[in-house]
């Protein structure tokens, strides 16, 4: 993360906890006012040198150049109502929101998950929409996308999909 984030961040987390007895709302415009040099004109997402935070469902049709996804652990993301009979319906809802928060991003998304402890013998804690998503692959091709010539040869189906789909060269 570099500085200009986590130092607004840190701005955000100190007037959060002064205004303890706030919303979380009426906090954030209070700093924003107070930053905007005190007038009743709060500063805008659209203002630069801003950190918007958003849900997942709030971010659907919006853009940004950088996207950071936290809590995508294995036990957290995706969530799973082990009440419910329907788990497979489930999975595939929040595998289409794991798409929607990837694709907000159009410099690039950070995702981020907690490392296991070597006690658990777990060799990650990653949710399995990042074990899916097949990074190397991504961020191989995504650049060559935008270049013009041929494109590398990938035996992924999905790849492949994608490629047919957008009218690019075969693979």
């Amino acid at each position: 993360m570099d500085q200009d984030c986590a130092k607004a961040l840190q701005y955000f987390e100190y007037y959060l906890y002064q205004s303890a007895n706030q919303s979380a709302n009426q906090a954030i415009q209070s700093q924003a006012m107070q930053t905007a040099g005190g007038d009743a004109s709060p500063v805008t997402p659209d203002s630069q040198n801003t950190v918007q935070l958003t849900t997942i469902f709030r971010a659907k049709g919006c853009e940004y150049d950088y996207v950071h996804l936290p809590f995508w652990d294995k036990d957290a993301f995706p969530y799973v109502n082990k009440a419910a009979g329907s788990m497979g319906a489930d999975i595939e809802e929040e595998r289409r929101l794991a798409y929607v928060a990837l694709t907000r991003a159009k410099k690039k998304a950070c995702v981020y998950y907690t490392v296991p402890e070597k006690s658990l013998g777990r060799v990650t804690n990653a949710s399995r929409f990042v074990l899916e998503s097949k990074m190397a692959v991504a961020n191989e091709l995504g650049p060559q996308l935008y270049e013009s010539g041929e494109l590398p040869y990938f035996s992924s189906p999905v790849a492949e999909e994608y490629c047919r789909d957008s009218g690019e060269s075969k693979m």
